[in-house]
């Protein structure tokens, strides 16, 4: 959403992303064991610039129908102003769960809506590439079927974890958008097998929420896109 005009505020947030810092890498997601910038990084990558050009921002958690959403409003002097919402996807229903679920709304929507990028460390890789490896011939007469393989295995630890069919059911709708174990990938059934064995209910569905926002934040912001293109 936006005011009617927003001449004024496009010009200040373009000085102003010119300004901005990468959002640093300075946490840690035990579940993908991989780096991700977290709220404060965010804002500490872009507050100073907004300020400087009379942009402010305020972060919002209200009802949208029956869903918690949170809403990232972005001001400029003027008085013109942008928005968007990110759903607040809580892993428990309690207030430690809602406080999670709005930290992570919080960290997408204002990601999003100004235009802050977390910190490459791709490219250090990209520049100093090692050449490929030569790759030894597969035995293929005695490999087993990977993907049989992996779905064996993951049908075994259900088993072991006595993990309902329904629980499964909205651990895969969740993550991959698939109504079936057997419509997965095989590298799908890979990272699923690996999530399983690494991670208690809990906290599968805690990861399942955060997939959830990530699809949910790319729409909005695919139809915010469209929404701005000049007709």
């Amino acid at each position: 959403m936006q005011s009617d005009q927003i001449n004024e505020l496009v010009k200040a947030l373009s000085k102003a992303q010119k300004k901005f810092s990468h959002a640093e890498k300075n946490a840690t997601n035990p579940h993908f064991r991989s780096n991700y910038a977290n709220l404060s990084a965010v804002i500490d990558a872009c507050r100073d610039s907004l300020c400087d050009e009379g942009l402010s921002y305020s972060q919002v958690p209200k009802l949208n129908g029956e869903q918690w959403v949170c809403e990232t409003m972005l001001f400029h002097s003027s008085g013109q102003w942008i928005s968007n919402q990110v759903p607040i996807l809580a892993s428990r229903a309690d207030a430690q769960g809602f406080g999670s679920g709005l930290t992570y709304a919080r960290r997408y929507g204002l990601a999003a809506l100004v235009g802050v990028a977390q910190e490459d460390d791709d490219g250090n890789e990209a520049v100093t590439a090692k050449p490929p490896e030569e790759k030894k011939p597969e035995n293929r007469a005695s490999k087993p079927d990977s993907k049989q393989n992996t779905l064996s295995r993951i049908v075994a630890k259900v088993t072991e974890r006595a993990i309902k069919p329904e629980d499964m059911k909205e651990i895969i709708s969740g993550l991959y958008e698939k109504k079936s174990i057997k419509d997965c990938s095989t590298e799908e059934l890979s990272e699923l097998l690996a999530l399983l064995e690494k991670n208690d209910l809990s906290s599968l569905g805690h990861i399942v929420m955060e997939r959830q926002a990530e699809r949910q934040l790319a729409k909005r912001d695919a139809e915010m896109k469209k929404e701005q293109v000049p007709t």
